[in-house]
């Protein structure tokens, strides 16, 4: 519990303040006044999943379910201090091997932080977010809140947003909480992992119409380098152009990263990607088509003094479906996509994808940035295509249900790996309040 008494000591004084700002405006006013006000939300969400053959894996057959509880409260002072505590509680029922903390941890601190609001005028902003929150930036290609998997990741930090019209630009740095299984155990200030960012979007740009600029810096005590680890230092630049309404939308983004390791190896990763889509609003069932692409680098070659494997640093948990096995690194890919508003509540999605390896030194890694599997010499490209198929009913505001059903044919790299296709079904409920 000692991590958790410092996060209440953080919050002290912040109450204080608003409890004597509280005080005087009473006396101002010769009444008493009640500025205060408390709002209570959560979530709970249940998903049923089966896998035939799961990472390939012959014989590999699993059938689990994943239960997630998210309970928060808000403490609002006027309209511009507030504390914010959320609890999350993931549990896991049915796996075959040992869960992770991502799959299973039974009651921890999620979030606890201030936030304040230090100028603010007709037109501009500029706020302050001190504590344990999630983050989330651009297409969450990089930095979510990792909303897939079972449970939710977050951010020791302190983060400051200035805003003005269509332009905002904001700085943080903190610690990843490194999540552990059981009951309230979760590290605070964890410096294994460090993370500090510069983030500007300036909307409303003539022809392109939206533009994110950014620096990310992060630090890693161990990192996976196709099974070779080492510690890392590492800086990212990334420029993103994107247009998110309309009948035709897209999103291109371009991320450079370099650093060192522990020893002394260059650190030289790249990313690029785009994504068009277009849907005929005023045509029945609203059909949409689009098309996304990107490459994603991996190591040109294990012997020499560089290390080109881009690394995602905390991407959405399903990065390519619910049900995928794959994390973007080392990959080259394309997706068609199309999709139709049955009706008012009911959607159907269809999609395609094609994976290849973006270097033939390098493995294949999941969404947490493990090896599934290595390269073991293996010249093959080809990792597989992967098929799914995607309805979801939204009942009402606050519960809808959705199901996904994926196939994946592997590839030559993974037959000559001994693995085959597999198949996966799952179904999602959710309730929030």
């Amino acid at each position: 519990m000692k991590n958790h008494t410092i996060l209440l000591l953080l919050s002290l004084p912040f109450l204080l303040v608003s409890y004597s700002a509280l005080a005087q405006d009473s006396l101002a006013n010769g009444q008493s006044t009640n500025p205060w006000k408390v709002k209570t939300a959560g979530e709970v969400r249940v998903q049923y999943f089966h896998y035939d053959h799961r990472e390939w894996v012959k014989g590999d057959s699993q059938d689990f379910l994943l239960t997630r509880f998210l309970l928060n409260g808000k403490l609002n002072y006027t309209n511009k201090h507030s504390l914010f505590v959320e609890l999350q509680s993931g549990l896991a029922n049915g796996l075959n091997e040992p869960t992770s903390p991502v799959e299973e941890n039974i009651l921890d601190l999620h979030q606890a932080y201030i936030s304040s609001t230090l100028l603010k005028t007709h037109k501009s902003q500029l706020e302050l977010k001190l504590g344990r929150q999630e983050l989330s930036y651009g297409s969450q290609r990089l930095i979510s809140v990792r909303e897939g998997p079972n449970n939710r990741h977050s951010f020791d930090a302190a983060k400051i947003k200035f805003s003005k019209e269509h332009f905002s630009i904001d700085a943080f740095a903190g610690t990843y909480v490194q999540a552990k299984k059981g009951f309230f155990n979760d590290p605070f200030l964890d410096d294994s992992q460090t993370i500090w960012s510069l983030y500007a979007v300036q909307k409303a740009i003539p022809i392109i119409h939206n533009a994110d600029l950014y620096y990310i810096g992060i630090h890693r005590d161990k990192e996976d380098f196709d099974r070779n680890f080492h510690k890392t230092n590492k800086h990212m630049l990334g420029l993103r152009i994107w247009k998110d309404d309309g009948a035709f939308q897209y999103d291109f983004e371009a991320v450079g990263q370099m650093g060192k390791t522990d020893e002394e190896k260059d650190i030289q990763g790249s990313t690029v990607s785009a994504n068009l889509s277009y849907q005929w609003q005023d045509a029945p069932l609203k059909p949409t088509v689009g098309i996304k692409a990107q490459y994603i680098s991996g190591d040109h070659d294990s012997t020499d003094n560089k290390l080109n494997t881009f690394d995602p640093v905390y991407p959405k948990g399903a990065y390519f479906g619910l049900n995928s096995e794959l994390g973007p690194r080392n990959l080259t890919n394309y997706h068609l996509y199309t999709g139709i508003q049955a009706s008012k509540k009911l959607s159907l999605s269809l999609e395609y994808m094609q994976f290849w390896r973006s270097s033939l030194q390098d493995g294949i890694y999941a969404v947490s940035n493990q090896v599934i599997v290595p390269a073991s010499q293996i010249e093959a490209s080809s990792i597989g295509s992967q098929w799914q198929f995607i309805p979801e009913y939204q009942i009402n505001e606050k519960l809808y249900i959705r199901s996904d059903l994926t196939y994946f044919t592997a590839g030559a790299f993974l037959k000559e790996a001994g693995r085959r296709n597999y198949f996966s079904a799952s179904g999602t409920i959710q309730y929030k309040f």
